[in-house]
């Protein structure tokens, strides 16, 4: 748990929780401790230093520098975990596996130069780049214990995001044509069973395009071997079996595949794995037809979100909320309801935040950060405001879509004057939700935005 607190504003609080689902040597460790599991080798977890993890992690133990700092990144349009010595970065660095450290070498009970120098020493953090931030002179000693980067104090804005662009892109090890993801295909063939689902079609042809390998087995001790030397991410169970809970528990005495989450297809099958103590299950049992299954088909990608979603890689949206500002609230704090639907948003698993200014909204715009705008308010009442607010959002390439929450009215009917604000200034990728409308359906609302 770590906190930042602003005098007149209060204390924010960080807990960070393991990642759910669980990483598999988690798995293995905490409810199978009679097999100790081998390292397992590749951890999805640590492939990070790239664009796609938005994580970055802030040394610092000067309160004003941290805030500073901390401020300026989220407004590039990342994610910011914190630590204030040199023990607790070594500790949150080696779990959370950023994308990038910002280290001061001024910290108590480690020095941050100790700090730089174990973490390039170490094979499972030697890969993240290594930002370090002090004082000018300070520079050649950084570089001389392995920083990959260094920003003089304090952190000047421009110098900040050229810093984030050189270190933070993708490696060679992660390009678009290379495999990202091992899938261990294990099915049961015996007489008079007929031919499984999934291996009437080329799996590898299907799922080759999403940067996926297939490993097919039809025997579990062959399974084990495939697990021992290629180390997949996940386990995909096709087919029926004879006697399903008998054959997982054969399955779950192998250290190195009951690590593995497993991707269930039958409803048998799923009910039968649920019983096995320490097997992480994810059911996929969408319906499929008699024809063969086709590349971007619905079953395929139902197949692919939750085999992504078992190994912890799944896409979490990103939604930027801003209250619109009108002449009675424009220092004013945040509306009590706009911070309950920020909450009510979290719960349901989407990555939200606040923007204090409408140039935060720019920034994270600019860096296609979000994947859905939410503006609270009353489009009517601030349409002066809107009309520059759009002026600014031109010259944007790409933009996402945008919902205007009215929470201002508690009308059944929306105000017609609203709905014509919005089409005139905002164009048709835009959407006015009344104030009106129950929470469980303004969170269909936004599953239906963001899926168009």
């Amino acid at each position: 748990m770590t906190f930042t607190s602003t005098e007149g504003r209060g204390s924010e609080f960080t807990l960070l929780l393991p990642p759910s689902p669980p990483a598999p040597q988690q798995i293995g460790t905490e409810l199978r401790t009679e097999h100790p599991l081998p390292q397992l080798g590749r951890n999805v977890g640590t492939v990070s230093t790239t664009v796609h993890n938005r994580l970055v992690m802030i040394v610092e133990a000067t309160p004003h520098l941290l805030d500073e700092l901390t401020h300026q990144v989220i407004g590039l349009g990342y994610r910011v975990a914190i630590a204030r010595s040199g023990t607790e970065a070594l500790e949150k660095i080696r779990r959370l596996q950023p994308c990038a450290v910002f280290l001061n070498p001024v910290l108590p009970m480690l020095s941050g130069w100790d700090v730089l120098t174990l973490l390039k020493a170490d094979l499972e953090t030697r890969q993240i780049p290594i930002v370090a931030t002090a004082l000018r002179i300070d520079q050649k000693q950084a570089y001389q214990n392995g920083a990959d980067s260094f920003l003089s104090l304090p952190v000047q804005a421009d110098s900040l995001q050229r810093c984030l662009e050189e270190v933070v892109k993708p490696l060679p090890s992660e390009s678009p044509h290379q495999l990202s993801l091992t899938v261990l295909h294990l099915y049961e063939l015996y007489e008079n069973q007929g031919v499984p689902e999934l291996i009437s079609t080329d799996l590898t042809r299907l799922l080759h395009p999403h940067q996926c390998r297939v490993l097919e087995v039809d025997d579990l001790d062959q399974a084990d071997l495939l697990a021992r030397v290629w180390k997949p991410d996940v386990v995909l169970l096709d087919g029926a079996c004879r006697d399903p809970q008998s054959y997982l528990e054969r399955f779950s005495r192998s250290p190195f595949l009951s690590a593995l989450p497993v991707v269930t297809l039958t409803a048998q099958m799923t009910e039968a794995a649920n019983q096995i103590l320490g097997l992480a299950v994810f059911p996929c049992l969408a319906s499929t037809s008699n024809r063969p299954l086709e590349v971007g088909s619905p079953e395929v990608s139902a197949l692919l979100q939750v085999m992504q979603m078992a190994v912890g890689i799944g896409w979490t949206p990103q939604i930027l909320i801003f209250d619109l500002p009108t002449p009675a609230s424009e220092h004013s704090p945040v509306p009590q309801s706009v911070r309950a639907l920020m909450q009510y948003l979290q719960i349901a698993g989407f990555q939200t935040a606040i923007a204090a200014a409408w140039q935060d909204v720019i920034q994270n715009l600019q860096h296609q950060s979000i994947d859905l705008l939410l503006l609270c308010g009353d489009p009517a009442v601030a349409q002066a405001q809107l009309v520059e607010m759009e002026r600014s959002l031109t010259p944007l390439e790409a933009k996402p879509p945008i919902l205007f929450w009215n929470y201002q009215t508690h009308r059944a009917e929306l105000n017609p004057l609203a709905q014509s604000t919005v089409e005139q200034v905002w164009g048709t990728q835009t959407e006015v939700i009344p104030g009106s409308l129950p929470m469980p359906e303004l969170l269909a609302r936004v599953n239906q935005v963001l899926k168009r």
